[in-house]
């Protein structure tokens, strides 16, 4: 089956349009790469504070006060989804919006190479999963597996953070989402947008301290980037790009999802 070939329009001050194409080939689904559920033109306007502001044009970026950004060490393993799924929301054009857990899908990523233990954490989560129908979902390694019927939100994000512990096992494990009435599964994968103010020093400094890589060697225009979440980092996509708008890092961050078409 084919992918379909979309682009999403992503504009500023009404006279410049940046076309991102994607064209992804899959044996059993068919995908369609979106940066986050719009596609209407973002209007760049900064939701974060002046004094975030001016701390990161003029300096490295730093946690907000009396906090220190915990590690996968610290979080004893990925960090966990809020049981009542309050931590499972997303910033569009300043406003946050809370997303819809799917009960269909679930998303995983290997962080081992080791054959012998991906075999045996795919039967780990046989119960939960048909593991035995998962197909690949993007290049970078994310596998979609359809859920087993009869759960509950509750116990899938329950399975979730039990999963999530193991992150010498997993770089991801993901839940899917229903937006306006289409079902998604996240990627590894964000889109920024810096204000002009920041030189590519800051810029490498803020990805740095993010834990998030650069997939190219150049912009994807009108200082927006997409970066991939490294295998290191004990946040998913979803709450990487959170943690852009709420520390005042960007002007806009958004998590990439890919539409699952049956």
């Amino acid at each position: 089956m084919k992918g379909e070939m979309v682009d999403i329009p992503f504009t500023k001050n009404k006279q410049r349009k940046l076309i991102f194409l994607v064209y992804m080939v899959l044996n059993i689904v068919i995908i369609t790469l979106t940066a986050c559920s719009t596609q209407q033109g973002l209007p760049l306007k900064s939701t974060s504070t002046p004094e975030i502001e001016k701390i990161v044009i003029n300096g490295p970026p730093e946690p907000p006060a009396g906090e220190v950004r915990e590690g996968i060490e610290d979080l004893g393993g990925l960090q966990k989804i809020a049981q009542d799924g309050s931590s499972l929301y997303y910033y569009e054009n300043g406003k946050r919006i809370p997303l819809t857990l799917s009960l269909n899908w679930i998303t995983i990523q290997f962080k081992t190479d080791i054959l012998s233990e991906r075999e045996a954490a795919l039967q780990n989560i046989a119960s939960l999963a048909y593991v035995d129908q998962r197909v690949p979902l993007t290049e970078s390694g994310i596998l979609l597996i359809p859920l087993q019927s009869g759960l509950s939100n509750e116990s899938l994000i329950s399975n979730i953070n039990l999963l999530r512990i193991d992150s010498e096992i997993y770089s991801q494990v993901n839940p899917s989402f229903v937006m306006d009435g289409v079902e998604k599964a996240i990627t590894d994968q964000i889109v920024v947008v810096f204000s002009s103010e920041k030189d590519m020093g800051a810029i490498k400094t803020i990805n740095d301290e993010m834990k998030t890589n650069s997939t190219s060697e150049q912009e994807m225009g009108s200082h927006t980037y997409l970066l991939s979440i490294d295998s290191e980092s004990p946040y998913d996509a979803i709450t990487t790009a959170n943690l852009y708008i709420e520390n005042g890092y960007a002007v806009q961050a958004y998590p990439v999802f890919i539409e699952i078409k049956k």
